[in-house]
């Protein structure tokens, strides 16, 4: 009988939410969830508080672990010789007797007919399990060590085993609630639900808002991006006309340096026609007027020094240079006419040329400087002059030379 088997469940129990973790360390219960709820939500926590209830739950434990033993067995009568050891000869002579019931079985359920041996030899292989079943019990730690070492894959066994499993949570839940606390869990779920159902309307309003600014956002990032293009491509339009413009006023430089570096140069070749014209000219002008321009100086001077001017046009072009100092008798002062006294000189002609009606002795003063530079800007005011002996033949063939002991065209040392 059931009576009869260990209440103990050789499965191991499942963690609380409020007990120890791994190595020892607390696991926190949910935040912000009082006890009760926590029980309430995981019934995994209850307890059973009378003794019926707590039968109710050996049973349900007892079937769990029978049906956990009942998928292995099929796994290690696969593999019997593997595990023969650890089994022992009473275990593994019951399940070779199993494996033999359940090829019969199978063999009367494949051939219609004889249905009474099939029955006699169904209920030996009942029998059969209940007695491995009963060895496995007995000896809970062959089990642990055969479920720990047969690494198998999920099968419609361990479905079946996970749903019974929820079966004896939610009984021992039906039986340790009562009324009072089943209004109160059912209150709990309404409120855990309509609060479920505000955070989802929450949740859907925030993410409309959201979904509103990332559109607005990303509308916003494209007419930034569009203002961008049409700013880069103005900026490279403006650039290729200002290049373009740059290109045809350095052209039009070119062009207007060129046709002034011309116009120039037709410019300086007309002006230096002109000065070569001009300066032609102006020979032509000095040549024309030298004869007259010398009798006019002549002129001058002698009306200067009060004297007269007896020189006719043979006596221009016989004597072109004048004398220095063509003084007269009132101007030689009288130290000199005492000294020379065959003053005025005479001079025979020469060569049919007119005489020279006097000349200054040699040692008579010189003339006054003024003489010499007639109103001539060239010749600098400052400039001192001194005498220096010096003498002047009137004509290659003149038996009398004149000697003058000064000549103005020397200025003094230093200057």
């Amino acid at each position: 009988p059931l009576s009869s088997v260990p209440a103990r469940s050789p499965l191991p129990p499942p963690p609380s939410l409020t007990g120890t973790g791994p190595k020892g360390m607390a696991t926190p219960r949910k935040a912000g969830m009082p006890l009760d709820v926590v029980k309430a939500l995981d019934p995994r926590q209850l307890k059973p508080d009378n003794m019926e209830t707590e039968r109710i739950l050996t049973v349900l434990d007892e079937t769990t672990v029978k049906l956990e033993i009942t998928g292995l067995i099929l796994r290690i009568i696969g593999s019997l010789e593997r595990y023969a050891r650890m089994l022992g000869p009473e275990m593994t002579s019951s399940l070779l007797e199993h494996q033999k019931l359940s090829m019969e079985v199978q063999h009367l359920l494949s051939s219609p007919g004889n249905e009474k041996s099939r029955r006699a030899v169904e209920q030996r292989l009942k029998c059969s399990m209940r007695n491995i079943l009963r060895l496995f019990m007995a000896n809970p730690l062959l089990y642990h060590g055969l479920k720990y070492r047969i690494r198998l894959r999920e099968s419609p066994a361990d479905v079946f085993i996970k749903a019974f499993m929820e079966f004896r949570d939610f009984t021992l839940e039906r039986l340790l609630t009562s009324p009072d606390k089943e209004k109160e869990k059912i209150q709990l779920m309404e409120d855990i639900s309509l609060q479920v159902e505000k955070n989802t309307e929450m949740i859907s309003a925030l993410q409309e808002e959201l979904a509103a600014a990332i559109q607005t956002r990303d509308e916003e990032v494209n007419r930034k991006d569009k203002t961008i293009e049409n700013l880069k491509t103005s900026i490279e339009n403006l650039a290729k006309s200002g290049k373009a413009d740059i290109q045809q006023i350095i052209k039009e430089g070119e062009k207007q340096q060129k046709e002034d570096e011309k116009a120039s140069q037709e410019r300086c070749a007309r002006l230096k026609q002109d000065i070569q014209r001009l300066r032609v000219h102006l020979n032509a002008l000095v040549l024309k007027h030298r004869a007259s321009e010398l009798v006019l100086r002549k002129v001058k001077r002698r009306r200067a020094l009060g004297g007269k001017c007896d020189f006719t046009e043979s006596s221009q072009k016989s004597f072109p240079i004048p004398l220095p100092w063509p003084g007269t008798p009132s101007t030689i002062p009288d130290s000199s006419k005492a000294q020379c006294p065959t003053w005025p000189w005479t001079l025979p002609g020469i060569q049919g040329q007119p005489q020279l009606l006097w000349a200054p002795c040699a040692r008579a003063c010189p003339p006054p400087r003024e003489q010499f530079l007639p109103n001539n800007p060239s010749i600098p005011a400052l400039w001192q002059w001194e005498a220096i002996p010096c003498v002047l033949s009137l004509h290659p063939l003149s038996p009398v030379p004149l000697q003058l002991s000064w000549s103005p065209f020397r200025p003094c040392q230093g200057l």
